[in-house]
């Protein structure tokens, strides 16, 4: 049997009502050079618009961002008005998102992919962890640093 490639793991995990990591299997996406950074802007793009198909036309929004610290110091927890696929490019530490009622926690390091849909509460800690966040949405909207607490 043939294995899954990342970009059918993320298609998949898109159709998901809920947040999710795919681990570890994405080192060759883990690179801030604006040449990876564009490759993957395009793919995932063409993912999303598999996996979307009825969603009008996206518009994709690429931010780095590194978080350094624990909850009290770091990010505090908060959702956006549209996706965001987050490619973890050095560090480790927690992904946090509320599900259901439930608050889950995710061990997260280099290589993992972390799907989040809109409106998913969600928290990202530890040390010195820098992500790749590719923010999609309706065109025109897509606004990373417009979240809400």
């Amino acid at each position: 049997m043939a294995e899954t490639s990342i970009e059918e793991r993320i298609e998949t995990a898109l159709t998901a009502p809920y947040a999710s990591v795919i681990r570890g299997n994405a080192r060759e996406w883990s690179s801030t050079n604006s040449t990876t950074l564009s490759t993957n802007k395009f793919n995932l793009t063409r993912v999303i618009e598999r996996a979307l198909p009825d969603a009008p036309s996206i518009d994709v929004n690429v931010n780095c961002i590194v978080v350094n610290g624990s909850l009290d110091k770091g990010e505090e927890p908060h959702y956006h008005d549209s996706y965001v696929i987050g490619i973890i490019q050095r560090g480790h530490g927690r992904f946090t998102v509320k599900r259901d009622g439930k608050v889950i926690d995710e061990q997260v390091s280099r290589g993992d992919i972390v799907i989040i849909p809109k409106g998913t509460y969600h928290v990202f800690d530890g040390t010195d962890i820098l992500y790749a966040a590719f923010e999609f949405g309706k065109e025109g909207e897509v606004n990373y640093q417009r979240h809400q607490h």
